[in-house]
């Protein structure tokens, strides 16, 4: 026969190449022979999902959809949109509408609650002021130095200075 080795009379034997980007295999389809145990398995639970889907009236809601797109004389451009409809959901314009509302609602929140932050740092910094007497003092809140001077405070907020009487 010749030699058993990986060379050959002088050439190498190298494997077939792979191609560099083979698709992903897929697991081999599990065979379920008729009355095998595993088919039986297979069509308890596809009965048991289907007795589920009656008894909760999913069935019949699905099909009194359909049977209205059916009998629908015009047809509409999305039968997607139909069913959902018909199953109570909103259309899709209704759902952007409500997408656009809320972020709307959101930036208004926020805006008030930077509002309500800086009205509670105020109503803060006024209340621990009231309690001072009129002599030069210093007073610290969120990181700021802000002099007292007879009777006057100097507030530094957003990057100006307001001149509060007391």
């Amino acid at each position: 026969r010749g030699p058993t080795s990986s060379t050959q009379v002088g050439r190498s034997v190298q494997p077939p190449a792979l191609p560099r980007h083979s698709p992903p295999t897929k697991a081999p389809p599990q065979i379920c022979y008729p009355g095998s145990a595993t088919e039986m398995d297979r069509e308890a639970k596809k009965e048991g999902f289907r007795k589920y889907l009656e008894s909760s009236g999913v069935l019949d809601t699905l099909t009194k959809a359909l049977v209205a797109l059916y009998e629908e004389n015009d047809k509409p451009s999305s039968a997607v949109e139909f069913v959902q409809q018909k199953l109570g959901g909103p259309s899709i314009s209704d759902y952007e509408k409500l997408k656009a509302e809320k972020l709307d609602l959101q930036l208004k929140y926020n805006e008030l609650l930077e509002t309500h932050k800086e009205t509670s740092r105020q109503v803060n910094m006024l209340s621990c002021l009231q309690n001072t007497p009129n002599a030069i003092k210093e007073y610290r809140l969120c990181n700021a130095t802000l002099p007292i001077y007879m009777g006057v405070s100097v507030s530094a907020s957003n990057a100006y200075l307001d001149i509060i009487k007391l």
